[in-house]
């Protein structure tokens, strides 16, 4: 049998033995209402400005992503887009 073949084997099979073997009534596991999910809000992408005293990020605050400028000092992050139909992510430049 090849190595890889066995790796994917032993990757796939060894998580199921050892879950099989873990007592599942023992695990107490809290569960969050849909809402919950659905309320919260994701920043993504921070790269800092050239003086770095802003980020900019991606959030969906709106329901969408769009791009802000987000102060360092914690004061008001300011849109930069303000779409309601096409998302926008930052992207990080690669090179030197």
């Amino acid at each position: 049998m090849k190595m890889s073949v066995r790796l994917t084997l032993l990757s796939t099979f060894l998580p199921a033995l050892f879950l099989a073997g873990c007592d599942r009534a023992a695990v107490d596991t809290p569960e969050y209402p849909v809402d919950a999910f659905l309320e919260t809000t994701a920043y993504v992408g921070a790269l800092f400005s050239p003086d770095k005293s802003t980020l900019l990020v991606s959030s969906n605050e709106t329901g969408i992503f769009n791009l802000y400028a987000l102060p360092v000092d914690g004061s008001e992050a300011e849109p930069l887009t303000r779409s309601t139909t096409e998302a926008y992510r930052t992207v990080r430049e690669t090179g030197a």
